[in-house]
């Protein structure tokens, strides 16, 4: 699966408040063993 996120305005914001990149956080959100919390 290919996700496409673009980071342009939030680079910043993920790397001092999550302590995170870009490359890290696209890693995590293409993980198959991600943990998704559906409503339903």
């Amino acid at each position: 699966m290919e996700l496409e996120i673009d980071w342009s305005h939030r680079e910043e914001y993920i790397a001092c408040k999550h302590q995170t990149t870009p490359t890290i956080a696209n890693e995590a959100l293409t993980d198959p063993n991600r943990v998704v919390i559906s409503p339903e």
